[in-house]
């Protein structure tokens, strides 16, 4: 192996003369201004003109060469046969490389073809001689330093030095940021403005591949787990490609030759697609109020299924069942919720999910339950056991891989699974015709084998297996197809991170778009299709939110919105709320985009800032962020093409919280020159050649709308149906008054011809949106100053509020100024606006803290109860917290006590001598880092609440002194999640217990 590194360098040096002239017996391929070398020992180096020679070289590890290659050429061609053994035992196989022009590039394919028993090794893809000095490296990474270095968000568009590292395609595992999603690599030479990428092909069939870089300057590409032997050869492909020394001139060559890899099958993803939810939520909603936040689609949350698996079960649409949060549903009500959110003008994904199966599964196999195959369905471990046995995934020992909440992990390329899961999408089609479509969880167990199963291609520890990258390429050739037939989407919630796993979806939800790696690795997998990315809760936002939401800016990825019964990620909260209504313009203008992959396209002077740009229907979008403290920045955009008669762009800028309005810019021979103005370190600016305003898409008032062009000689047609634009529809004369949700389409039109893409928006006629209430909930003790606020300027001040708990109307106080309350409140308030329905309503929940309870008699934790559960952790606490610890409230330790974690239960006996019960109550200190805790306790007595607090977050305490009915049996102290999970309800019963004096 050695002699061949050697060789590898030695022909890099001998294959150019210092002259530039080729050495005798030199074959040379030339395509896209690149020549690839080849000597008659078969070693290759590529080369751009003018600029300096790298070796290429495939090779298989623990095999070297035997005898010297066969180097033949013709037709532009070269191509060179070797033969290898393998070190350890003299296993011989055949290598052939062979070299070709490209329209842009040089192909490089290799075939690996050996005989007799089956075996593996990796396949090595080398490329070496890069000066560290002067050559930088790229590739599509969760973090451009090595892991060792990984902290903060670091921005994957800038390339790194060559160092020491190793990085594996899609990742280890979805917690690691020592991956890469695209297979290319590119490197950079400072001076000459010169780039080489290295370009896999995603149509072929990789299994596991790394990318390791070296100091020095070298890189390898290595496949593992294909099968040799038997006569088979295995074939890989690749291409050289030469460009300007910018990564993005690699990635758009890559987009351009695999188009299908990187394009939504069903480009209809780009109009859903904006802020998201993960909510079971289906009660009304403030639509105005999250359409200007940019919230548009909800992935419904996994809690319709009665188990995971059986999303829709076979039954009449009125049928109910219990679904997974112990709530009755139906498909009816199912249908119904995607018509409202429709109607509302938001989209809903359905969830779906293709590795995963049943709920609190039990292997093996339990006695059946079912007496009929009609009935199997009602128990996950009769369907999965006795339905879809065969496609549990067990690794070598023969036992199954455990997942959420007790489900099993499957394969999806067992043919009577992949029956159920298109048979349950035709469900979907028909049952719930207003869904845009699906999300499919979870593709990180892609990454495994089936033992059990042969695709022919994988070889795992000495046998064959059937990988699950094959299975989920044989169920989504089915699958994809049957949704995107009937124009719906699917998306995907990647955690295995792949270009060659795109290939049916239309979109990306990334659950762990909140650690900095995976945010980066989906906006690079979804540069031309839309990205949604996850804000777990407020302290994701971290200490200064304008820094969190410019990177999502940055990448072009929608964040989820603050989202009522958002699971495990962020929920309404106020202070959050300004931030996403400061930035959701901003985003909006991002609805459509894909990135702009052109050579040096945009530039800030000076690196006053960061700037990406994005193509929208009807021009460009340009996120300047990250200009912390600066006031302006100077961004250059080049080359940008214009369409025939365009006369520049109309060009607008907007800043967080602030209005869309004019920017100068200077056009000249095709450079666009900026002075942008920056507020919060932030812009956004547009360049349009086409357009329709306002950029806001919905309206509580009738609505104005104008159309324009910059293309001389140009018409607008449009039409108001939604139906497309023709030469023959009507011509835009006057600005449009809309009175309705009205879907809007027009394109320009020179000489009979449509210049450009056509341009659609939905206008959704909205009810005002709740006021703001500030506080909108406060525990006080004295008094408390309310303040109200609209939440869109428009709305005016038509402001009406009551003080107990009754609908506001026109009869109602209307506001005037702070209000200062001295009792417990419950305030609502609405907009009322003239000519529009009534404003959807504000309450706050404003509680004065009773008197502090007398210490008990009898304290809960001296006593054993009758049961004790808690949401997490082994079992409720005596005298200290769920953790262990001192038990602290608002930052007051106290001796005796109980620490639980929502939902908990403590249930005791009662006795007669007991008169109250009292306690003080509240989220422990040990959650003084986490927003995300919030708990409602009751007491009851047999099944009826005598007390109960209001919702209780950290730094809050609430006091009980509960009288207790004679002849009571039982009391039980409830400890709720308030609907919006169990994540850090850390709460405590404290100087709890029993009055009998």
């Amino acid at each position: 192996m050695r002699r061949w590194l050697v060789g590898l360098v030695a022909s890099a040096l001998l294959c150019l003369a210092p002259n530039g002239a080729r050495a005798a017996g030199t074959r040379v391929v030339r395509a896209g201004g690149l020549e690839v070398s080849v000597t008659d020992d078969g070693h290759a180096v590529v080369s751009a003109r003018g600029a300096r020679a790298w070796g290429i070289a495939t090779r298989l590890a623990g095999c070297v060469p035997q005898g010297t290659p066969v180097v033949a050429g013709r037709g532009g061609r070269v191509e060179v046969t070797w033969r290898l053994a393998r070190e350890q035992d003299g296993r011989p196989c055949t290598l052939v490389e062979q070299f070709r022009p490209g329209k842009e590039s040089i192909r490089w394919e290799i075939a690996v073809t050996s005989d007799g028993e089956p075996w593996s090794t990796a396949v090595e893809t080398h490329l070496s001689g890069a000066d560290p000095s002067t050559t930088h490296f790229w590739t599509a990474w969760g973090d451009p330093r090595p892991v060792e270095q990984v902290g903060d968000w670091r921005d994957p568009l800038q390339p790194a030095p060559f160092t020491d590292r190793t990085l594996t395609y899609g990742g280890v595992d979805h917690t690691r940021s020592d991956a890469f999603c695209l297979p290319i690599a590119t490197l950079l030479e400072r001076h000459g403005d010169r780039g080489l990428s290295l370009v896999l092909s995603p149509e072929e069939c990789t299994l596991e591949l790394t990318l390791a870089t070296t100091a020095g300057g070298t890189l390898a590409f290595a496949r593992r787990h294909h099968r040799l032997g038997g006569g088979k050869t295995q074939r890989f492909a690749m291409d050289l490609v030469a460009h300007p020394a910018d990564w993005r001139a690699g990635v758009g060559w890559m987009a351009r030759r695999y188009p299908r890899y990187f394009d939504p099958p069903n480009p209809r993803s780009h109009a859903i697609a904006g802020l998201g939810a993960y909510s079971s939520y289906e009660g009304e909603l403030d639509a105005a109020r999250l359409m200007a936040m940019g919230f548009r689609v909800n992935w419904k949350a996994s809690y319709d299924f009665p188990y995971m698996g059986m999303f829709l079960p076979p039954v009449a649409d009125d049928v109910e069942w219990t679904n997974f949060k112990r709530l009755p549903t139906s498909i009816r009500q199912m249908r119904d919720y995607a018509r409202r959110m429709r109607r509302a003008g938001f989209s809903v994904l359905s969830y779906f999910n293709v590795t995963e199966f049943g709920a609190y599964a039990t292997d093996p196999a339990p006695p059946r339950k079912a007496q009929s195959e009609a009935d199997l369905w009602r128990d996950a471990n009769d369907f999965l056991h006795y339905h879809l046995g065969e496609a549990i995934l067990r690794g070598p020992d023969g036992k199954p891989f455990g997942s959420w909440e007790g489900a099993l992990v499957m394969d999806p390329g067992e043919p009577v699974y992949q029956r159920f899961l298109l048979a349950q999408a035709r469900r979907h089609l028909e049952k719930i015709p207003d869904s845009d479509g699906i999300c499919i969880d979870r593709l990180d167990w892609l990454r495994f084998y089936n033992p059990r199963r042969d695709d022919g291609v994988s070889w795992v520890d000495g046998k064959p297996a059937r990988s699950l990258l094959a299975s989920w390429e044989s169920v989504m050739g089915e699958l994809g197809p049957l949704m995107h037939r009937a124009d719906k989407v699917i998306y995907c919630n990647p955690l295995n991170r792949r270009l060659d796993l795109m290939r049916q979806i239309d979109g990306i939800y990334d659950e762990m778009a909140d650690q900095p790696h995976s945010l980066n690795l989906c906006a690079l997998l979804g540069v031309r299709r839309p990205v949604m990315g996850w804000i777990a809760n407020t302290g994701t936002l971290g200490p200064d939110p304008d820094v969190t939401l410019q990177r999502y800016l940055h990448l072009g990825v929608f964040p989820t919105a603050p989202f009522p019964g958002n699971d495990h990620t962020i929920t309404p909260d106020a202070w959050a709320e300004r931030f996403y209504l400061d930035y959701g313009p901003l985003f909006d203008a991002l609805r459509g985009r894909t990135w702009v992959l052109r050579p040096h396209v945009v530039t800030v002077t000076a690196g006053q800032a960061r700037a990406n740009l994005f193509a929208v229907p009807g021009g460009y979008v340009l996120p300047v962020t990250g200009g912390g403290d600066e006031t302006r920045a100077e961004v250059v955009l080049n080359d940008l093409p214009l369409l025939p008669g365009q006369e520049g762009f109309r060009v607008e800028v907007i800043h967080p919280a602030g209005e869309w309005r004019l920017l100068k810019a200077s056009l000249r021979e095709g450079r666009l020159t900026l002075t942008v103005p920056l507020r919060r370190g932030c812009a956004v600016v547009r360049l349009l050649h086409t357009w329709i305003l306002p950029h806001r898409r919905y309206f509580v008032t009738p609505a104005t709308v104008t159309l324009g062009s910059t293309l001389r000689g140009a018409v607008v047609r449009y039409t108001l149906d939604g139906s497309a634009p023709l030469p023959t529809s009507p011509r835009y004369t006057r600005p449009l008054r809309l009175q309705r949700t009205t879907t809007l389409r027009a394109a320009a039109y020179r000489q009979g011809a449509r210049v450009g893409p056509e341009q659609q928006a939905t206008f959704v006629r909205v009810p005002p949106p709740a006021p703001t209430i500030t506080p909108e909930r406060a525990i006080f003790t004295e008094a408390v100053t309310v303040s109200l606020q609209p939440s869109l300027p428009e709305t005016g001040t038509a402001l009406h509020y009551t003080l107990d708990g009754s609908e506001p109307t026109a009869a109602s106080p209307r506001y005037t100024g702070a209000l200062t309350l001295t009792e417990s409140t419950l305030l609502k308030a609405r907009v009322l606006v003239a000519g529009a329905p009534p404003g959807r309503v504000a309450t706050a929940d404003l509680r004065k803290l009773p008197p502090l309870p007398p210490l008990p008699d009898v304290y809960i934790s001296d006593l054993t109860p009758l049961k004790a559960t808690v949401g997490w952790g082994e079992v409720a606490k005596k005298d200290r917290s769920i953790e262990g610890r001192t038990l602290c409230l608002a930052g007051t330790e106290y001796a005796k006590g109980m620490g639980v974690s929502a939902v908990s239960e403590l249930v005791y006996p009662l006795q007669p001598e007991y008169r109250a019960f009292v306690a003080i109550v509240g989220i422990d200190h040990e959650m003084k880092d986490w927003n995300l805790a919030s708990v409602i306790f009751r007491v009851l007595v047999d099944g009826k609440v005598l007390a109960e607090s209001p919702l209780i977050r950290q730094g809050d305490v609430w006091h009980l002194h509960v009288p207790l009915p004679p002849g009571g049996r039982e009391i039980t102290l409830f400890a709720d999640d308030a609907g919006d999970t169990i994540n850090c309800d850390h709460a405590d019963w404290v100087n709890a217990g029993f009055l009998t004096r």
